[in-house]
């Protein structure tokens, strides 16, 4: 009798073992499914960031081109008036008035130079630059006297700041077109600066002013170490160039290795091109945190969901106990 009611006892445990089971990879499967179903959430969600992003960086863009361009356009507006009173001025000392006289209407702390038919230098809007100093090796003032076009010639800067300025020059004629010299001024680093706190960009945000070459004329951050160097083989740089359009991508900066949603513009006017990036970080900040937000859901859903399943599992295994004993 002892043996029979042992043999009936044992089929019963083996039945709840394998009921256990399927109840316990349901719990499992629930689990991974909504997981799977968060993952996929998220990714969504990242995916509308970065289109929203590429959205912000385009309007960043268009406000810096403009930013620039209006400064552009007043340091030329400086340049004619330094052409348009040079035959009239007589020794040094006139121009020299004359230059810190346009120089002081300008909105910004720009400097403006008046450069000789030789390439050596009348006068500086700023002191000291030493007057008679011999330009005429830098690329930006040689080109301007050697090639006659009207219009601005755009390089690296040509005085004491040129590494850390963008110069413009323009020819000066006479009413024969004789040259008469090159009237010069500057762009420096504190126009991206001011773009910067007037934008409220994020840290880690990068701007850029380039020549349509793809040559570095100013760049924050990086400043100094960023002048000359030429992104024509970039690959980024390389999809813009072709049409010189607007174009927005997502690119990692060769320096610090930062990604950004970078947007490349034309200076409408003017043969420059400006480029704005934001950085990834701060960009995918608010969806870091609603990932982290579904990750504790998933896990919160994952503790109740075993919870449950393991007070079913207490429950059946009461309720074979008392099975059991009757």
């Amino acid at each position: 009798m002892l043996l029979a009611a042992t043999d009936t006892i044992r089929p019963r445990r083996r039945r709840f073992r394998l009921a256990r089971r399927p109840l316990g990879f349901l719990t499992i499967a629930s689990i991974l499914f909504i997981g799977a179903v968060m993952a996929v959430l998220a990714w969504a969600d990242r995916a509308a960031v970065l289109a929203g992003a590429d959205r912000t960086s385009q309007v960043l863009a268009l406000a810096f081109e403009r930013h620039v361009g209006r400064t552009l356009a007043e340091l030329e507006g400086a340049l004619v008036m330094i052409g348009d009173g040079l035959q009239a001025e007589v020794g040094p000392e006139p121009v020299d008035i004359r230059l810190r006289s346009i120089q002081a209407r300008l909105l910004h702390d720009s400097e403006l130079a008046l450069i000789d038919t030789s390439g050596r230098l009348v006068s500086s809007s700023r002191v000291p630059v030493r007057r008679g100093l011999d330009l005429s090796s830098r690329e930006l003032i040689r080109n301007a006297l050697s090639e006659s076009h009207e219009g601005l010639f755009v390089g690296q800067g040509a005085l004491l700041e040129r590494d850390s300025s963008v110069g413009l020059a323009r020819r000066v004629t006479d009413t024969s077109g004789a040259l008469l010299g090159v009237a010069y001024g500057s762009l420096d680093i504190e126009t991206l600066d001011r773009f910067a706190t007037e934008a409220g960009l994020p840290a880690g945000a990068s701007m850029m002013l380039l020549e349509e070459d793809g040559t570095i004329l100013l760049r924050r951050p990086g400043g100094e170490g960023w002048v000359g160097r030429s992104l024509a083989t970039d690959p980024m740089f390389v999809q813009f160039s072709p049409r010189l359009r607007p174009g927005t991508y997502h690119e990692i900066a060769i320096d610090d290795r930062v990604e950004r949603v970078t947007t490349y513009r034309t200076v409408q006017g003017y043969p420059m091109v400006i480029a704005i990036g934001l950085p990834a970080d701060a960009i995918l900040s608010g969806w870091r945190e609603r990932t982290w937000r579904l990750l504790l859901v998933w896990g919160l859903t994952g503790v109740a969901l075993s919870l449950i399943a393991a007070a079913v599992a207490s429950q059946a295994r009461k309720a074979a106990e008392r099975t059991r004993h009757r």
